[in-house]
């Protein structure tokens, strides 16, 4: 079974042969891009992506010069759109 199989058993609520490694790897990957230090090849790890932007709404991931950040709190949260 590979993961795409594995999340789309998790997601019709079924149980996968094991659960889905989603390390953190998107700053890591952009840091060690920058810098120069990105690994020829990383995709022996059998990790699948977090893909936030595609199942939850609440996260989008928007890139260019353009882009306008807006700051507001209260007495419990910060929000940041």
């Amino acid at each position: 079974m590979n993961n795409r199989e594995r999340t789309l058993i998790i997601f019709s609520r079924g149980v996968p042969d094991r659960l889905v490694w989603q390390p953190r790897l998107h700053h890591w990957y952009y840091v060690n891009k920058a810098r120069g230090t990105l690994p020829k090849k990383y995709d022996g790890l059998g990790a699948s992506p977090r893909a936030y932007y595609y199942f939850n709404d609440t996260i989008k991931c928007i890139e260019g010069g353009d882009i306008q950040v807006i700051r507001r709190e209260d007495e419990k949260y910060i929000y940041t759109k």
